[in-house]
């Protein structure tokens, strides 16, 4: 299966020599190395999340998982790297180009938004939520932006 960022490393289980060979976490798909790791080992053997917090997380305020741009330019690379793995689970890709679509859009580049969201509406074309939020992006690359004094 293709899992969610949210199934951390530091739930995952394997067999040793299975990590040893994939090999160093890929650092251009950073700060979401770890699904990347994780998705490569998923494709050589069976992996099991181990349900339960074993580990706590805290972001520091100037947190490389902050760092909007970043990990939508890496979360971009890795579902283009992980493509045909992604191809046989149609709704998770179109999830993951909806993700993307609406970080793009919370970063103000409505084309981008645009684009992945076609490829979002392609895979899943009976979406309500896919066609709302394309309608949402449409209306806002064509309503001019109010000055900051009218907010």
């Amino acid at each position: 299966r293709v899992h969610a960022p949210q199934q951390r490393l530091a739930r995952l289980a394997g067999r040793g020599a299975g990590r040893v060979a994939l090999g160093a976490f890929d650092e251009t798909v950073t700060p979401i190395e770890d699904w990347d790791f994780a998705l490569r080992l998923a494709a050589r053997t069976a992996i099991a999340f181990v349900d339960a917090p074993l580990v706590h997380q805290r972001f520091s305020p100037d947190s490389i998982t902050r760092l909007t741009a970043r990990r939508t330019a890496s979360r971009a690379r890795l579902v283009e790297k992980n493509l045909a793995l992604f191809a046989r689970h149609p709704h998770r890709l179109s999830h993951q180009y909806y993700i993307l679509a609406s970080e793009a859009r919370r970063a103000g580049d409505l084309p981008a938004a645009r684009r992945w969201l076609a490829r979002a509406v392609g895979l899943r074309p009976a979406s309500p939520r896919l066609w709302a939020t394309a309608l949402y992006v449409g209306a806002l690359s064509v309503t001019p932006a109010r000055p900051a004094s009218s907010r």
